[in-house]
């Protein structure tokens, strides 16, 4: 696939070591490296762990939507190609996660336009897991009532887009919007396919199951933030720490960076400034959160494309 190219990768790994060379100095890299020092090394172990057991039950997740769309596949081959989809988080808005539909049309010879929509309502379902988790740790956060109308919006557009597509006409109006976004555009081919197949996904309980495992694997990510920052000798409360992990993980989606780079980064030393933290523990710790979280992820995204591509060699 294209978003795969070394150019893309390549220019991903210059935009990191740029952000995170300028966050160091801005955050004041002497006082950083000191406090790393008196961290705790077994916090980071902890916190991956918390990251990884996020995206096991969201793999759950994905398995369900499958088997509602009558999509059988082997459990260990839906678990690698779920988890290669890690692996793309570092394309803008995480589309290139429509590699889970290449790699089930090479394993399993299941169409793409079949599988695609499966994709798209699990981006959904986790965007609406996180503004829940954010709209709820808004009430105690400093300015929440801003925040709290954002991310009321937010909710009000993720139902919206569901909405969208139990309505044909509707649909096919905002379809042509977004046919003419970059990336997006690549995909057009599909519409009809992902309205097709979304009338099988879009019944109260699924959303309801979906939704509800959403949020409480998304919470687990914020459980690992809080502990980290506990490590870090932060004061803040479980429901701040909740909605400054929400709010800025889905400020680096909407953003349509690759990976949210820059966006999630500079959201998250923001509001734990705002929240009463210095700049070098801000920085310190949104550092090491994008490092358990989103480069865990595309580390194990990597990993798990490798097993897969050679499964389906051996296949051939």
């Amino acid at each position: 696939m294209k978003l795969l190219s070394i150019k893309n990768i390549v220019n991903f790994i210059i935009l990191v070591v740029v952000i995170y060379t300028a966050l160091i100095f801005f955050g004041d890299y002497q006082k950083i490296f000191d406090q790393l020092k008196l961290l705790n090394v077994w916090v980071i172990p902890i916190v991956m762990f918390f990251a990884w057991s996020d995206d096991f039950l969201r793999f759950f997740k994905w398995d369900y939507f499958l088997r509602r769309l009558n999509i059988k596949i082997e459990r260990k081959m839906s678990f690698l190609i779920f988890f290669s989809g890690l692996s793309m988080s570092i394309t803008p808005g995480k589309v290139g996660e429509v590699l889970k539909s290449y790699l089930l049309k090479k394993s399993n010879k299941v169409k793409m336009r079949r599988s695609i929509s499966v994709v798209v309502f699990e981006r959904l379902t986790d965007i609406l897991g996180l503004a829940i988790l954010a709209m709820i740790g808004a009430f105690t956060f400093v300015n929440s009532l801003y925040f709290l109308a954002l991310i009321m919006v937010l909710i009000i557009s993720m139902i919206s887009a569901l909405g969208l597509l139990s309505s044909k006409r509707l649909f096919y109006k905002a379809s042509k919007l977004l046919i003419k976004m970059p990336v997006v555009k690549n995909y057009v081919k599909y519409i009809d396919n992902i309205y097709k197949n979304s009338r099988q996904l879009l019944s109260p309980k699924i959303l309801f199951l979906s939704t509800l495992l959403s949020v409480f694997s998304w919470s687990l990510e914020c459980i690992g933030f809080y502990i980290l920052l506990y490590s870090l000798g932060s004061p803040l409360s479980f429901t701040i720490v909740m909605f400054i992990f929400s709010f800025s993980s889905i400020f680096g989606s909407v953003i349509f960076l690759p990976g949210g780079l820059g966006a999630a980064e500079s959201s998250f030393v923001a509001l734990l400034v705002l929240s009463g933290l210095t700049l070098a523990t801000a920085s310190l710790a949104t550092i090491l959160i994008r490092l358990c979280t989103l480069f865990w992820g595309i580390f194990l995204g990597i990993v798990c494309f490798y097993l897969t591509n050679r499964i389906i060699e051996k296949s051939k």
